[in-house]
C-alpha cells in the first residue's frame, strides 16, 4: 500500500508531465498509440512479478512503470478528447466523452462478480 499510494502518485504525476512532453514532440495520435502499447506492456510486468514471487524492488519497478504509463496515457487521452470537442460546447461534450470513456469498464465491473461465481 505504501508503494502504490505514495510513490505511485509521484510516478503518476511524472507520467502526466512525460505525456505532455510526448504530445508536444510527436502529436496526439502517435502519443495515444504509444501510451496504449505501454499500458498493455505493464500488464506483462505483473505477470513477471507473479512468476518471480515476493520481491519488493520488483514490485516498486512494476508499480512505477504502471503509474508512469497510466499518467502518460491519461494525458494523451485528455488531449485527444479535447481535440474532439466543439469550442461552443466544450464542457458538455467533454463531460459526455469522458463519461462514455469509462462506461464499458463500469458495465463489465458490474457483472464480473456473476462471472466469477459462475466460473467457480
Amino acid at each position: 500500500a505504501l508503494v502504490s499510494k505514495s510513490y505511485g502518485i509521484v510516478m503518476s504525476i511524472a507520467g502526466f508531465l512525460a505525456g505532455g512532453v510526448l504530445i508536444a514532440r510527436v502529436g496526439v495520435m502517435r502519443s495515444l498509440l504509444l501510451c496504449a502499447t505501454l499500458i498493455a506492456a505493464t500488464n506483462l510486468l505483473f505477470a513477471l512479478l507473479a512468476l518471480h514471487g515476493k520481491s519488493v524492488p520488483l514490485l516498486v519497478a512494476v508499480i512505477s512503470a504502471e503509474n508512469l504509463a497510466g499518467g502518460m496515457a491519461g494525458t494523451a487521452l485528455i488531449a485527444y478528447l479535447s481535440g474532439l470537442t466543439n469550442t461552443a460546447y466544450t464542457a458538455t461534450q467533454y463531460a459526455l466523452f469522458s463519461s462514455f470513456m469509462v462506461l464499458p469498464g463500469k458495465l463489465v465491473a458490474g457483472v464480473s462478480g456473476f462471472v466469477v461465481d459462475g466460473a467457480g
